[in-house]
């Protein structure tokens, strides 16, 4: 009969036992290799591969039991199905030999059926076990192959938005850059305002996210003037009712200029309210308190102390410190307190400047 059923060790000291054991399995179909000790056992185990091994207990030099615990301490041989036959047949004999790993114990001499079914059982056994660790490794081929797409699609995405946000950013001052080339007095005005609403809402210890659209929205703040004639927006005197009207309107321009646009943050509703005043006293809605947004309440203050701190064709500048005096004395009324509170701190304490 062909040896095609699986390869087997035949570990026993004793000769006759040793070429009954191996004829027998032979003519079942398998193909037979035979050790006379444990130590030539190991070396074979060693040096190629078996689908199972038939162990004696009691041989000279190293037993059963050693070449068993050497067995399963192997992590590449721990799992090799190890049938004990031996005369051996003591229950304690039997229970330690299971504890340490073994298949199965069959006793001296050995029933040939029994022997046979004991030897498929254990075959397959391992055979299940060497489909479950190829399972495993496809499975963590497959874990690591999704693991380096996301990783690949992750970097791509972090790629696209820094591409976005460097258009975003582009644009957002392009919009700026345009109305400052129209109101050449107030030129940089946008800039510093936004520096100075991001430093108060960190000091206020608003999100990083939250603080970003506080600075995109001080930029844009103002972009309703573009559609207030020049001559007013330069006009060294004092407005009249006409004139401040419209300049009253630059919120709502801005508002609707802006509300189409997707930004992350709500930019448009921020223009809109940054010249509302918490009493209801501000425009273009008259809104108050809890109706106008934190950011829009911080890029109110920042607003008010650079207008108040900068030359302006009206006047000229009066400094930082009369800013802060004017925005102090307003707060509670057209100001909210927190955010005057992180303004002044950011002036006093952390020696805020307009870079």
């Amino acid at each position: 009969m062909p040896a095609d059923k699986g390869t087997l060790l035949v570990v026993d000291d004793d000769l006759l036992n040793r070429t009954l054991l191996a004829t027998n399995l032979q003519e079942a179909g398998y193909n037979v290799q035979t050790a006379q000790d444990g130590l030539q056992a190991l070396a074979m185990l060693h040096g190629q591969p078996f689908d199972a091994v038939l162990l004696d207990l009691l041989m000279p030099h190293m037993d059963g039991f050693q070449v068993l615990e050497r067995l399963k301490s192997e992590g590449a041989l721990q799992h090799l199905p190890v049938i004990v036959i031996s005369a051996a047949d003591e229950m304690e004999s039997v229970v330690r030999c299971i504890e340490m790993g073994a298949t199965d114990y069959l006793p001296k001499p050995f029933d040939p059926v029994l022997l046979h079914a004991r030897i498929n059982a254990s075959l397959a056994t391992k055979q299940l076990h060497e489909q479950e660790q190829t399972y495993h490794k496809q499975i963590e081929d497959q874990n690591r192959l999704l693991e380096s797409r996301v990783l690949e699609q992750t970097q791509q995405l972090r790629e696209s938005f820094e591409t976005l946000s460097k258009v975003l950013d582009g644009t957002v001052m392009a919009l700026s850059s345009l109305l400052e080339q129209r109101d050449p007095y107030t030129a940089g005005h946008q800039q510093r305002v936004s520096q100075l609403a991001c430093a108060i809402g960190t000091e206020m210890g608003l999100p990083k996210d939250q603080v970003e659209g506080l600075r995109v929205a001080g930029i844009l703040h103002d972009i309703g003037k573009i559609c207030v004639p020049a001559e007013i927006l330069s006009k060294p005197g004092r407005l009249s009712e006409i004139e401040f009207s419209l300049i009253q309107i630059h919120p709502q321009v801005g508002y609707d200029a802006l509300k189409s646009v997707e930004f992350p943050w709500p930019i448009a509703q921020i223009v809109l309210q940054h010249h509302e005043k918490i009493d209801g006293s501000g425009y273009p809605t008259g809104a108050s308190g809890g109706a106008i947004l934190q950011e829009a309440l911080i890029l109110s203050v920042a607003d008010v102390l650079e207008a108040v701190a900068y030359h302006r064709p009206y006047r000229p500048a009066l400094g930082t410190d009369a800013a802060v005096a004017e925005i102090s004395q307003k707060s509670g009324v057209h100001f909210a307190p927190e955010a005057v509170e992180a303004c002044v701190s950011v002036f006093r304490e952390k020696g805020f400047s307009f870079g």
